[in-house]
């Protein structure tokens, strides 16, 4: 994510805080997001698409006067290609707001709600703000878990240990 995501995201999320519309803006934004198919974003990058058409056919799906603007402005820039990367950028902010931390643990196989439990609690402790945990299954994993957040990893696979244990074996080679 560059600057320019952040730039875009900071300035829709401070007229959505005035307007106290921050978490009604995000979910209308990713719902608009998550609704373009490949036809419709290709409509909207497409250069040789008049804005104008690209703008008015904003008007008549998108009832947000807030999110309409916001994408016309992506258009008039020339940056509706990183829409979805503002939308990341945005609910960093919210998470910021809220003093949440978006947490994705990696395992094998669906973790059980005890564990999760387990790993919110100590990360809600060690951060010292509330965690939002996202689960994926990676098949790769051997066994154990990779838990990432804020740019840190903890890596407690067997995957990692094991070839821990190949380089001790091999000399470092």
């Amino acid at each position: 994510m560059t600057d320019v995501e952040r730039q875009y995201a900071r300035a829709v999320f401070s007229l959505a805080l005035e307007r106290n519309e921050v978490d009604t803006l995000y979910q209308e934004l990713k719902t608009f997001i998550e609704s373009l198919d490949h036809n419709a974003k290709q409509f909207f990058l497409h250069p040789r698409i008049e804005r104008l058409d690209k703008q008015n056919v904003l008007d008549k799906v998108v009832k947000n006067q807030l999110l309409t603007n916001f994408i016309k402005v992506l258009i008039d820039n020339d940056r509706f290609e990183l829409i979805e990367t503002i939308a990341y950028a945005y609910l960093d902010l919210i998470n910021e707001m809220n003093e949440v931390v978006e947490v994705i643990v990696y395992a094998n196989s669906k973790i059980s709600s005890n564990n999760i439990e387990r790993i919110t609690i100590n990360l809600e402790k060690k951060l010292l703000k509330k965690i939002n945990i996202k689960q994926i299954i990676d098949s790769s994993i051997i066994g154990g878990l990779k838990i990432e957040y804020q740019g840190s990893v903890i890596d407690q696979t067997i995957n990692t240990t094991l070839e821990a244990l190949k380089q001790t074996l091999t000399g470092g080679n």
